[in-house]
């Protein structure tokens, strides 16, 4: 009987011990990618960030609920991973999230809200113009925050805020007194399929943009887009257009180098030449960004490419992966004059992401910008974002490699307010008027008939 007992403790603890090891290892293996692969780690630790104490965390909190079983818990690990170690993290980065099969963990991101109540602005102080908010009148005098107050025309405003849901609202202050009002969302377009069109007025351009991704894993299919794309330049090349419109509504991003020749096309005005400054220019506004290199990458980097065939990758040799380093861009200060005099305006919604807002970034040399639409997802602080598994719970990480926290196309654009938030625009949109908006500041009534069908969604070449 005795003998009984001390076989099965012995098994208990051979199982408990196995359970311990593939814990730690994959515990182990989180550590090692965050620090050596993550270009957010030297941000996060500055603000001090312990990363070894994280780890602790999740292995205490991970044995509270799943206990020590043979088999990992890899719904309770994602979930320990997420509350314990990514939510503790000081500096926001949308692109990180961790996931396992069936139960993926994002972060958490303010929505902006507004009320159905606008202004107009008289000195410094507003007043109410159009109202649906019961109890408030035509002239009452605004008396809340003014930074909860919003562009919507030349003289028209109206109120709104970001929230997160576990704050309390701010309040709507009429007259010194608060009402209540019903939060509406921001209208967004999301993108079912690819849409990359081109239409034309005398004075005007319209592209779309549906993606920067091109359609990676598809390389046949990426190719035609590919093609497209040039054509669509081509047509930007040869008209000498007033006013340029890009839409980049429902816009989750993909390749920023996919679409940088939209950004030098606009410029083109005599000839190619126009467009070297251009490429100058962005490489001198991309100083401070920061790019990793680590052994721990290399993995993470074949299978990107083996995903993505239609980019047409070579397989690199590798040479700058095998020492662990950061390197930084220093570019020098580039003076660039437009030879592009017209006016561009970019049309944005909560979807447009990730390298569609680095293209707004690089689109922001030009002189007369205008963004029309809502504020931006805000998930640009942080990219070139490569994917790692633990190597026993297959629990998946998305790891920036580029930093751009610091890049002087985010930094010095008043425009960006960083991830969580994004680009706001000069002009908010809160209803699908973006037809009335862009006749009016354009001033080309032919975009009435030309865009017709503009405020519900892309529209493809006519």
């Amino acid at each position: 009987m005795k003998r009984k007992i001390v076989i099965i403790f012995l098994l208990c603890n051979l199982f408990c011990c196995f359970a311990n090891d593939a814990l730690e290892e994959d515990l182990s293996y989180l550590k090692l990618v965050f620090e050596n692969c993550y270009a957010g780690y030297e941000y996060n630790l500055k603000q001090g960030f312990d990363s070894q104490k994280a780890i602790n965390e999740i292995r205490e909190q991970y044995y509270i609920q799943a206990g020590k079983k043979e088999k990992i818990n890899t719904y309770v690990l994602t979930d320990c991973i997420d509350n314990y170690f990514i939510k503790k993290l000081p500096v926001f980065d949308a692109h990180l999230s961790v996931s396992s099969s069936g139960h993926p963990f994002f972060p958490a991101l303010e929505t902006f809200y507004w009320a159905l109540i606008s202004f107009e602005k008289r000195g410094n102080e507003y007043f109410v113009t159009r109202n649906f908010v019961k109890g408030v009148k035509r002239n009452d005098k605004y008396t809340g925050d003014p930074a909860n107050i919003f562009k919507v025309n030349d003289n028209k405003y109206i109120f709104g805020f970001f929230s997160d849901n576990k704050k309390s609202d701010p309040p709507l202050s009429i007259n010194n007194k608060d009402f209540q009002f019903k939060k509406r969302l921001c209208h967004k377009i999301i993108n079912n399929e690819l849409v990359f069109g081109v239409r034309t007025t005398e004075k005007s351009i319209y592209l779309s943009l549906s993606d920067c991704d091109f359609a990676s894993n598809n390389k046949k299919l990426h190719f035609q887009i590919e093609q497209q794309f040039k054509e669509n330049i081509a047509t930007l090349r040869k008209g000498n257009f007033e006013n340029v419109i890009i839409d980049l509504r429902g816009n989750t991003g993909g390749q920023v180098t996919n679409v940088i020749p939209l950004v030098k096309a606009i410029n083109h005005i005599d000839s190619y030449e126009d467009e070297n400054d251009v490429d100058k220019k962005i490489k001198s506004i991309q100083r401070g960004e920061k790019t990793v290199y680590s052994p721990e990458m290399i993995p993470a980097i074949q299978e990107y490419i083996k995903r993505h065939p239609g980019f047409g990758y070579k397989s690199p040799d590798f040479e700058e992966y095998k020492s662990t380093h950061i390197e930084c861009n220093n570019t020098e200060y580039f003076k660039f004059i437009p030879k592009f005099k017209g006016k561009l305006f970019i049309l944005t919604d909560t979807n447009t992401a990730s390298a569609a807002e680095e293209l707004i970034a690089y689109l922001s040399i030009y002189d007369d910008i205008t963004i029309i639409g809502s504020n931006t997802w805000g998930c640009a602080d942080f990219g070139s974002v490569l994917e790692y598994f633990l190597p026993n719970s297959k629990i998946k990480l998305t790891l920036a490699s580029r930093s751009m926290n610091n890049m002087s196309a985010f930094r010095n654009n008043y425009r960006w307010k960083g991830d969580g938030k994004g680009f706001y625009p000069d002009y908010w949109l809160f209803a699908s008027v973006y037809l009335d908006r862009l006749v009016q500041f354009t001033n080309d009534k032919k975009l009435k008939t030309k865009l017709k069908g503009l405020d519900y969604g892309l529209l493809k070449s006519n």
